[in-house]
């Protein structure tokens, strides 16, 4: 097994020991999970999986979709508003 040596602040290290103690894991155990669970999060949440975004995304394509060249942006925003369409 491969050692390593890492440099952290001494409060960083205290508050890394206190939550690897309140799982009940070792401090490389708490390191290597939390590592790998951190990868794992990001490469399957995506921003364009969440709801409120895939909905901006309609509202922006459905506003690129009505755009007419020319028109004022500020006003078809305060329209949008106005009229209760987000």
């Amino acid at each position: 097994m491969a050692r390593i040596l890492i440099s952290l602040p001494d409060d960083r290290l205290r508050k890394l020991d206190a939550l690897a103690r309140a799982r009940g894991k070792s401090r490389s155990a708490f390191l290597v999970e939390s590592a790998l669970a951190a990868d794992d999060r990001r490469r399957t949440v995506r921003p364009a999986d969440e709801p409120s975004v895939r909905h901006a995304l309609r509202v922006m394509e459905a506003t690129r979709e009505r755009w007419k060249p020319g028109a004022d942006s500020v006003l078809a925003v305060r329209a949008m508003r106005d009229h209760g369409r987000h």
